[in-house]
């Protein structure tokens, strides 16, 4: 089983000594790839591998544990000038379900070629921010065999793929990298880590509740939001990021109604001051989730109002989420000073 799993990482190492050796015709650009995973939910990463297009090699994507905000990738691997995967081949395992997922899946190549030409033959819109300059592949991973795979540059990020793997044997030696002399012994150390990362009460909540698989779908989900201020205050220059990955330094008024993923991070300016507020995602869909429940609202009802309240210090600022029938404040919503 390790020498499978390991296969594709030789592979991967590989590749970044024998680049030049392709002989195709196909375009070639500078880029990178990051690892992702869900804050609360562990994962790790055994391997993945970006498969050059037509190619059994390709860069490997940074490997170990992913833990962070769904979509913000880290831990890059050294940048290459090459010809972009048209593949991912992936192995992870998921800590709380003690499950080794694996699977091989395709990329849309010609799609992600346009998008990342245009940044090479536009360098003034692109400084203008007018599209974007895509340098980046992050790839996340999360309970239940999700994986996504979203391009991302400087301000910029885009979903490019989001599937299913399929479950594969798990065998902790070979997960932890350790010769354990007993299933017992090795499900002992399992636990440990797991309670180590996310704590006992959040390990018992858990196994109580259950893993929420489709988060990540619902992740994707859009609804008709918009962002306001308490009592009129005027407030300029709105930014997001939205909670499944994506984000645009394209500017787009989100004081007007628009349709998309609910928001996962935002900024504004309240005169001369910059206000931006990190909103806690599992609190944020909740509460656009329960407004959307609400039954027998007019459409015009049902519209999701982001209501900003800036104060000073920044701190104490707040966040209420309302509809025509219901009000939610966001309690885990951080504004930074």
């Amino acid at each position: 089983m390790m020498r499978n799993l390991l296969r594709p990482l030789f592979i991967g190492l590989a590749t970044v000594l024998t680049l030049g050796c392709s002989m195709n015709n196909e375009p070639k650009f500078t880029w990178e790839a990051q690892k992702n995973g869900p804050k609360g939910f562990p994962v790790k990463i055994i391997n993945a591998i970006l498969l050059f297009k037509g190619e059994d090699r390709g860069l490997p994507v940074p490997t170990g544990p992913s833990d962070g905000k769904w979509g913000d990738g880290f831990a890059n691997h050294p940048e290459i000038e090459y010809q972009l995967p048209d593949r991912l081949s992936i192995s992870f395992y998921s800590y709380f379900e003690n499950q080794v997922y694996t699977d091989v899946f395709d990329l849309p190549y010609d799609k992600m070629v346009k998008l990342f030409q245009w940044g090479v033959e536009n360098p003034f819109k692109r400084l203008k921010f007018q599209l974007p300059q895509y340098s980046r592949f992050v790839v996340g991973v999360a309970p239940g065999g999700t994986v996504a795979v979203w391009i991302a540059g400087p301000g910029e990020q885009h979903e490019v793929l989001f599937a299913q793997a399929e479950k594969g044997e798990t065998n902790l030696s070979s997960v932890f990298m350790v010769p354990f002399p007993s299933e017992e012994e090795a499900e002992a150390f399992r636990l440990k880590v797991l309670k180590g990362d996310v704590g006992e009460e959040r390990y018992n909540k858990i196994q109580n509740e259950g893993l929420p698989y489709d988060t990540w779908a619902r992740y994707r989900k859009p609804y008709q939001w918009v962002i306001e201020s308490f009592d009129q205050v005027v407030l300029t220059d709105h930014f997001a990021t939205l909670i499944d990955g994506t984000r645009s330094n394209i500017q787009f008024d989100y004081s007007k109604v628009n349709e998309s993923a609910i928001p996962s991070y935002i900024d504004f300016y309240y005169g001369p001051k910059l206000y931006d507020v990190l909103l806690d995602d599992y609190e944020t869909i909740a509460a656009f989730e329960e407004l959307q429940a609400i039954e027998g609202l007019k459409p015009e009802d049902r519209l999701i109002h982001i209501e900003m309240m800036p104060r000073f210090p920044k701190k104490n600022s707040t966040v209420r989420l309302y509809n025509a029938k219901h009000s939610i404040e966001l309690k885990k919503a951080i504004f930074s000073d």
